[in-house]
């Protein structure tokens, strides 16, 4: 489950790759902005049950440091209801991320998952290319970000020049190491959600098969075709099942 939960993060940084987009003109989120998930997973034995909920935030107030100005990113979910039975899962992600930049300063994360437990802090160096957690420090490049600041970034960008089948990397830094997710274009769909019908982009990632995954490329991602980029749905095949993360409210943001 908790690589699940590590996919589904790097799937919202799907835009990142900067040779095959190009910035837009204004950020489509400010501070205030709040989206939150519901997930939902289904198999035979269980049926359609709530799963857990997530939620991303941006904070209000944005934070000064060595006089750069970041915004607070505050990224939460977990197990709820029958499914903690089973897998007791709390996890939170926080980035500061430079408002002129967008490159991550400091990345913490607090992930509980039954009697696993995972504390850390990361400080970027993008000068001297570095990134130094509570374990070690790592060479980085000049491109890679956390899997919060990776996911503003998206929204930032342009995607009409690509075509269907269309793919790409995304380097991000995770658990001391920089990891590549190849991502798929599918194209462009019309789907209907709680919030209503949405133009979205599709786009598939690639991940490790395993124990979770016993497909290259069992997670489909839904964007909507707009300024905002909202993450409106992602579906994902697991080994046991199926699991459906879908949009529930937003609010505040540019557009």
């Amino acid at each position: 489950m908790r690589k699940l939960v590590i996919v589904v993060l790097v799937c919202l940084s799907l835009f990142t790759s900067a040779k095959t987009t190009s910035k837009i003109e204004k950020a489509p989120f400010l501070s205030g902005e709040r989206l939150t998930f519901r997930v939902a997973f289904s198999s035979a034995l269980t049926g359609n049950l709530t799963a857990g909920k997530a939620s991303l935030q941006v904070f209000d107030k944005k934070e000064i440091i060595s006089d750069h100005s970041y915004f607070h990113v505050v990224a939460e979910g977990g197990t709820v209801g029958f499914v903690e039975f089973f897998f007791n899962i709390k996890e939170k992600f926080e980035s500061y991320i430079d408002e002129e930049s967008n490159l991550p300063l400091i990345f913490i994360r607090q992930t509980r998952e039954n009697t696993y437990k995972k504390n850390d802090l990361v400080r970027f160096n993008h000068t001297e290319l570095t990134a130094k957690s509570n374990k070690k420090k790592t060479k980085i490049t000049a491109d890679t970000r956390d899997v919060i600041s990776a996911f503003y970034l998206a929204r930032m960008q342009n995607i009409s020049k690509m075509k269907e089948n269309d793919s790409f990397n995304i380097p991000y830094f995770f658990d001391d190491t920089i990891a590549d997710f190849r991502i798929v274009y599918v194209g462009k769909q019309k789907i209907k959600t709680h919030l209503g019908v949405f133009n979205c982009i599709v786009f598939k990632p690639q991940v490790i098969t395993g124990r979770v995954f016993d497909q290259k490329y069992p997670i489909t991602f839904w964007v909507s075709d707009d300024k905002n980029r909202l993450p409106v749905l992602i579906e994902s095949k697991l080994a046991i099942g199926k699991v459906r993360i879908e949009l529930m409210s937003y609010n505040g943001g540019e557009n």
